[in-house]
This record gives C-alpha cells, sequence and structure tokens, in this order.
C-alpha cells in the first residue's frame, strides 16, 4: 500500500463479509423485537424490521452456513409485556405474514392467501371485516 492511499481523504468502504453482516442483521433484529414485544416501545417502523428480515432470510438462503438457532428466522416473537392473560380463539387466528404492501393489489394478495388457508374461493361471499 502507498503512502498516498494511507492518507486519503476517503477511506474505500469495505463492503462487510456475510457472516458479519448477518450478525449485524440478527442483533438488530433481536434488538428491535425486544422493543416492540416486550417493552411496547418501537423505535422503527414493521416496514422497516420486515425490511431487515427479508434481507437476514436472503443472506441465510444464499449462505446457508450463516444460519443460527437464535436467528429471527427461526422463532416467533419474543417475550411479551406481563399482563397478558392467554386466550384461546374458537378459531384459528391468521397471520398477515409480513404484510407491508399498502396499494390495492397487497389487501388482494392477502385476502387471497385467507381464502386459500380458510378453503373458500372467489364464488364465496366476502369475509366480514
Amino acid at each position: 500500500m502507498s503512502t498516498a492511499d494511507l492518507f486519503s481523504a476517503e477511506p474505500s468502504p469495505a463492503k462487510p463479509s456475510p457472516a458479519h453482516r448477518a450478525a449485524e442483521l440478527r442483533a438488530l433484529l433481536h434488538h428491535h423485537a425486544h422493543r416492540y414485544h416486550t417493552l411496547d416501545d418501537p423505535e422503527i417502523p414493521d416496514a422497516e424490521y420486515d425490511r431487515l428480515f427479508r434481507a437476514l432470510q436472503a443472506l441465510e438462503a444464499a449462505h446457508p452456513e450463516l444460519l443460527t438457532p437464535d436467528s429471527p428466522t427461526q422463532r416467533v416473537g419474543g417475550r411479551v409485556l406481563e399482563g397478558f392473560t392467554p386466550v384461546r380463539h374458537a378459531v384459528p387466528m391468521l397471520s398477515i405474514n409480513t404484510e407491508t404492501d399498502t396499494e390495492p393489489s397487497g389487501a388482494q394478495n392477502f385476502d387471497t392467501r385467507v381464502r386459500r388457508a380458510l378453503g373458500l374461493t372467489e364464488a364465496d361471499a366476502p369475509l366480514p371485516s
């Protein structure tokens, strides 16, 4: 490396290794899940959390050796606030997954998934809102 390189005004940004980025994403997601589920004090919008989550999913898919048992992609939610009473639902609750599409197509995609899960067709009556 030349002396000029050592004293350049703009250091070249080093792209983090996949392992470093995966660790960074896991830490961020754990932090934000704790803020959301345990403290009821989120710092970022759901869409940003979902973006980080999808980035980690893609990284783990491309590099399966980076998948860890404690990865946010391998668990559901987090510890919930004290005071909540467990409830058994008469009808199973259906997840909205990570639906962040605010266009009409997002609502239609959600409706299609719910209908499929319930065994309904387009000919069946609309679901109550």
